[in-house]
Parts: structure tokens; sequence; C-alpha cells
């Protein structure tokens, strides 16, 4: 497969051939659809964050289950998921104390050293040189990582929706209100489900010619509606 590869500080992204890797025990392969760029992955690029290269970056991951390790029960292939930053182990104090941000062994093994918890890194050059990873190593074609580190993504589920919805527990019958800059609420104006906020926020300000506009944009299918809103609960 392909991955963006930095061989030394500050160094280009080598976009390279490197074998194929294959998931371990409670592990899975995901097939990347996207990986975002984080300041973490900048930081670890230029110096300012100690990381052993040559290594691929990237934690900012979405896709497809494409493979899994022995002892997954809780994803299947085909399964669409995203994966987590810190990636929990399940069985440190920490985890187990409902603290998966702390993992012990995420803190030990990746980001320390670019492996995984069996002191291994999944991904391997040609020459079957080591090539450390960032989390799971999202820049790439493939990435392995801890079953309990990908959550699947609902089939129906619209992200920027959902994630409004669960972060402020929306119902249908709550008012809304939008304003500022925020990139979640211009996900949420791509997608249709929104229209029932723009429409619920007009019902208490009829005479917000911003969201009315929105949400002509929006009916229009322009695809731009909600660009520079963010979503909160009135009171």
């Amino acid at each position: 497969m392909k991955a963006a590869v930095v061989r030394e500080q500050s160094g280009p992204f080598l976009i390279e051939e490197v074998r194929d890797p294959e998931p371990a025990e409670g592990e899975v392969l995901v097939d990347v659809a996207a990986c975002g760029v984080c300041h973490t992955d900048l930081h670890i690029h230029d110096g300012s964050v100690p990381f052993p290269k040559p290594c691929v970056l990237g934690h900012e991951v979405s896709g497809v289950v494409a493979a899994v390790g022995a002892g997954v029960t809780s994803l299947a292939v085909g399964d669409r998921v995203a994966g987590a930053f810190i990636m929990p182990c399940g069985r440190c104090l920490q985890c187990t104390a409902g603290r998966e941000e702390l993992c012990e062994p995420f803190f030990a093994h990746n980001r320390l050293h670019g492996t995984l918890y069996d002191g291994r890194t999944r991904l391997l050059d040609q020459a079957g040189e080591p090539i450390w990873m960032n989390s799971m190593g999202g820049l790439s074609e493939q990435a392995v990582m801890p079953a309990l580190a990908a959550a699947r993504i609902p089939a129906m589920m619209r992200q920027a929706v959902h994630a409004i919805e669960t972060a402020v527990q929306l119902e249908p019958v709550n008012p809304v209100y939008l304003r500022d800059a925020g990139k979640l609420a211009k996900l949420a104006g791509l997608s249709a489900k929104a229209e029932r906020y723009f429409e619920q926020a007009l019902q208490w300000d009829p005479q917000n010619v911003e969201i009315q506009s929105a949400l002509a944009e929006l009916r229009a299918g322009k695809g731009e509606a909600g660009k520079g809103f963010t979503l909160f609960k009135k009171g």
C-alpha cells in the first residue's frame, strides 16, 4: 500500500510503497477513507514533540473495516468507523477506571516509541525495516488500530448533526439559535436534517436575515447553508 512517510525532522511527506499491514489479536485493519492533519502531527514533523522517525503521522481517521484480528467481536468487515487519537487498551488501571484518555500503554508505547502495545509497529517498508506509527498512522491507505479505538459509525448517521444533538441534547421540539463561526455548524448546514433547526431558529427570531438566507440556500441545494454559524440551545 501507499503511505506518507516522514524520514527526517521537517522533511517532506514521501509517498512510499510499504508492506500491507496486518492486524494482530484485538486489532482491526481499516481502509482509510479520510485522515485529517492535527497540530500534533505538525509538532512531530517539526520536532517540537519528540517522536522516532521514519514515521507515518495521522490520527484523525475514518474508513471501513477491511479485516479483524483474533478475538474481535465488536466490529466486522464492512463496518464504517472513526478512529480515536488516544487508543485505549481496555485493560490497564486507567482504562478499567473509565479514564481511557490516560491509557498507560498508549503513552508508554505509542506516544513515546511509535508502536502498538506488543512493542511492534504494524508498518514496515519494502525492505522490512520498521516505520513508526503516530497513533494508527492514518496518512496511509490502510491503518491498524486496537478494536477499542475504532467507533462504529451508524449507517444513516450524519456526523455533524449527530454530534450537535449529542452535545446539546437537542430534541425535535428544542428551539436553537445560530451565530458566529464554526466548522461543525457548517457541516450541519450541509445536512438535510439541519433544515428543521433553521426552521426552529426562525420561529423565535423570524426577522434574522442570516438564518432566512441560510435556510433558503439549504432548500435550494447550494450546499453552503450554515457556513459561519454555530449551534447552541436557547437559554
